[in-house]
């Protein structure tokens, strides 16, 4: 593999993994209004927050 496109997916991958702590700390104060307006419970929704920790 050529090393300029080894390194971009290196940059991806890291910048993904950057992103993704952001992504939760916008997401939990959310939680009571999407299951709200899903009309499901919190902890439902909560488990989305699960998965995103293991991904």
């Amino acid at each position: 593999m050529d090393k300029h496109i080894t390194k971009s997916i290196v940059v991806l991958l890291a910048a993904i993994s950057a992103i993704t702590p952001f992504a939760i700390d916008g997401y939990l104060p959310a939680i009571p209004v999407i299951a709200g307006v899903l009309h499901s419970k919190t902890s439902m929704v909560s488990i989305h927050r699960v998965w995103l920790m293991v991904n």
